[in-house]
């Protein structure tokens, strides 16, 4: 028999054995089904990514917008007349004379030479107590999934304000914040919140309200008047001027320190301090 015989037979009885033997056929339609409907899901997910991602803003434009000494948010908001020289309004409480930026971190860890312990505690335990327990990588973040309001308010409030409707908004919100926290790192993120956090009666900036409210600045501030200005971060009218019963903080402030287990970040010994302390 001569070797194109010999291959002719073998390919007859390989055809037999696969039309006797269906399994083979069925597991390949399997496995050919199984590549398609991976392939659609690749395919819809990233045309579903670049919908929800289209025209979503840099993260390095929260970095150009509040920190110095060029971020375009660090000066109030001028109108000038026609010729452009002499400013007719300012929107910032005239009482503010410079607007001084707060250096808390050097991107790693928190410095307290600028701002007080106390205010630090505070605003972690109004805003976020687990804030430095949460994942600081891009990819972590979005896995993770648990809501973030630091990163997440800024985000909202000065990158996609105008989302309003958006249909995907809050997962464009949740995307960019994981993003801008990847990139910069939580302390510095802290940084930029308590610098450009609103308190009122057009007063930006956590030093700027401890000097007008408070007569002193934030490094000096203690743990019951740190307490009411994080309250009027989240909610400005309770500022003392136009709220002065806010100053009598016992009721607003002490929710947010009767449990310890919420504050990881303050002394212990200071949270009776701020439950009985009335502020004038």
């Amino acid at each position: 028999m001569d070797i194109r015989s010999h291959i002719m037979r073998f390919r007859t009885n390989r055809k037999n054995h696969n039309r006797s033997n269906p399994l083979g056929m069925i597991g390949l339609l399997i496995a050919l089904l199984i590549s398609m409907i991976t392939a659609g899901g690749v395919i819809f997910g990233v045309y579903r990514y670049a919908e929800i991602t289209d025209n979503l803003p840099p993260p390095d434009m929260l970095k150009r917008l509040l920190d110095p000494p060029d971020g375009s948010l660090l000066e109030p908001t001028k109108i000038f007349d026609k010729t452009g020289e002499a400013v007719l309004w300012q929107f910032e409480n005239p009482l503010v004379e410079y607007r001084r930026y707060l250096n808390i971190t050097d991107g790693s860890m928190l410095f307290y030479q600028e701002v007080s312990r106390n205010l630090i505690n505070a605003f972690l335990a109004a805003q976020d107590p687990e804030y430095f327990n949460k994942p600081e990588t891009f990819l972590v973040g979005i896995w993770d999934n648990q809501a973030d309001p630091i990163p997440e308010k800024m985000v909202e409030e000065l990158l996609l304000w105008n989302e309003t409707d958006h249909p995907y908004r809050e997962i464009r919100i949740n995307l960019l914040a994981d993003q801008i926290v990847g990139r910069y790192g939580r302390e510095k993120v802290l940084e930029w919140f308590l610098n450009n956090a609103y308190f009122g009666n057009q007063i930006y900036g956590v030093n700027q309200a401890a000097l007008i409210y408070f007569g002193k600045s934030a490094a000096d501030l203690d743990l019951a008047e740190s307490a009411l200005l994080a309250a009027v971060a989240n909610y400005p009218s309770l500022n003392p001027y136009d709220s002065p019963g806010s100053g009598q903080g016992k009721s607003r402030n002490r929710s947010w320190f009767d449990d310890p287990s919420r504050v990881d970040y303050q002394d212990r010994r200071d949270t009776g301090y701020t439950k009985t302390t009335y502020l004038p």
